[in-house]
Formats: structure tokens, C-alpha cells, sequence
């Protein structure tokens, strides 16, 4: 989407806000805080703080860029987590779009793999060519994984069009 336009009406915020007071969230009847109507402005695509990164095959997406967070475990029985953070570009509108994160350890063997739908903040079929959206991927590690390197694979298939790459790398 060019900058210094008005939004669609489709994007929109969901805030939660902190009472500093009681530190707890405050929320909205339905849940979350709807901010609106939004106008897109220049800057840097993608976002700061994320690394570029590519997938091979052509679809309906292009990676722009990855961020990789990780997250200690919760609990003890947990692994912990990771959260990847794509940085699209939408070539055009789809009816469908699923990802396959896959973790692999040194020798190429899968550690754990999690199938996730896209589109978490910018709805698929609002898709329009040139539009660029930020989404988030989910994934839980296994307990007990042992230290050492894992390269993350990353699988799109946008209608049925299929891209993939390894994406990144996170130390355990």
C-alpha cells in the first residue's frame, strides 16, 4: 500500500492497555480496544529489527524479512517457545494460506514441526497487491531439547503455490 493514503477499512489496532496503577489489563466489552480509521505513513520496510530473509518458489507472498523472539519455558515441563514475526508483501488477494514452521538440529533431523494458518492480522482475501503486513507465528519447543544450533525452515503455500527456505538459526 503506497504511504500518505487513507486505510482501508479493514486495518485496524487492538490495543491492550495497562493500569499502572493496578498493574492488570484494562480491556474493552468485546475483549480488545479497536483504534480506527488508519492512514499509512513512509518508512522502512521492513521493519527495524528484522533480519531479511527469503523463501525459494513464488506464490502469492514474498519474505521481506523475519524476526525470531524465543521464550524461556513457563513451566518445567515445557521447552519453551518461539515466535516468528514475517514481514509480507502480497502479491495479490488468496482464498487460502497455511505455513509449516520446522525445527531442525544439526544433522537436518526434525525436532518438532507446527502447521499455522496466516493472515493472524491482516485477513487473506482483504489481500491486495503491494499490500505489506506484519504476522505472527506461534511454536513450541519440546522439553529436554538440548543445547546447541537449530535452523528454522519455514513452508508457505498460498492457493496451493508452495515456497520454502531456512530462515533462520536460534541457539539453544
Amino acid at each position: 500500500m503506497p504511504p500518505d493514503l487513507d486505510a482501508p477499512d479493514y486495518l485496524r489496532i487492538e490495543v491492550d492497555l495497562l493500569d499502572r496503577r493496578t498493574g492488570s489489563t484494562v480491556q474493552s466489552e468485546r475483549g480488545l480496544i479497536t483504534v480506527g480509521p488508519l492512514r499509512v505513513t513512509g518508512g522502512t520496510w521492513p521493519p527495524p529489527g528484522m533480519e531479511r530473509a527469503a523463501l525459494e518458489g513464488e506464490n502469492a507472498l514474498r519474505l521481506d524479512g523475519l524476526r525470531i523472539e524465543q521464550y524461556a519455558p513457563e513451566r518445567p515441563e515445557s521447552g519453551g517457545s518461539l515466535a516468528l514475526l514475517p514481514a509480507w508483501t502480497a502479491a495479490t488477494s488468496a482464498r487460502s494460506a497455511t505455513a509449516r514452521i520446522t525445527v531442525l538440529d544439526a544433522t537436518g533431523a526434525v525436532v518438532t514441526v507446527a502447521d499455522r494458518g496466516l493472515g493472524t492480522w491482516h485477513e487473506i482475501r482483504n489481500w491486495r497487491a503491494g499490500d505489506r503486513f506484519v504476522d505472527e507465528l506461534d511454536l513450541d519447543l519440546p522439553a529436554g531439547l538440548p543445547s546447541g544450533d537449530y535452523r528454522l525452515q519455514l513452508a508457505i503455500r498460498v492457493d496451493g503455490r508452495e515456497a520454502i527456505g531456512i530462515v533462520g538459526t536460534v541457539r539453544r
